[in-house]
């Protein structure tokens, strides 16, 4: 019952737009909760965890977290996609970042936690933890535009100016924790 809210939001979203899907690490908690096959069989859903999937001339990959979690099962992902897919979403922990930007995609879309658009040795990724939505626009250029949004506290909508993906109780900022992680400049 608990999940009846994601598939109700996952068909009205798939009719409306075309749907990517990752696993996280909670997913798996419940049996039955999670069930790719029931996503695919959404109009417009595509669960893509493990696969590369084209929409629109754009490659995109999907890492959920069990692919992931293990180096032993990322490394040899890293080796065999490397350079094949545009745009990488991804429910990761923050410490695979940097070994998912080895992939060299235009773009990471990274969900689990913090939000905010950084560069990560030098590829644009865009955190979504907490984001009501986010843009990215192509277009002719070399780097993306990337545009967040979230709800106030008074529940205006507003641009996400700057994010975090700094744990709060360590009094550091995210660029003096992550050394691959650098401002996203656009």
């Amino acid at each position: 019952m608990h999940v009846d809210r994601f598939y109700k939001f996952l068909r009205y979203a798939g009719a409306k737009s075309q749907v990517l899907v990752v696993k996280g690490d909670h997913d798996a908690d419940f049996e039955g909760d999670y069930i790719p096959e029931k996503i695919d069989e959404i109009p417009g859903c595509q669960e893509i965890s493990g696969k590369v999937i084209e929409v629109n001339g754009i490659r995109f990959l999907g890492l959920g977290f069990n692919e992931t979690s293990y180096l032993r099962t990322l490394k040899p992902i890293i080796e065999q996609y490397k350079e094949e897919a545009d745009v990488v979403i991804t429910h990761c922990k923050q410490d695979r970042v940097p070994l998912i930007s080895l992939l060299k995609p235009k773009l990471i879309i990274r969900g689990h936690f913090g939000s905010g658009k950084y560069l990560v040795n030098d590829i644009p990724a865009v955190f979504i933890e907490d984001v009501f939505y986010t843009v990215i626009e192509f277009g002719d250029k070399s780097i993306p535009e990337i545009l967040q949004h979230r709800i106030s506290f008074d529940g205006k909508i507003e641009v996400l100016e700057k994010g975090s993906c700094s744990p709060w109780f360590l009094g550091v900022s995210e660029y003096e924790r992550y050394e691959w992680l650098r401002p996203y400049q656009i």
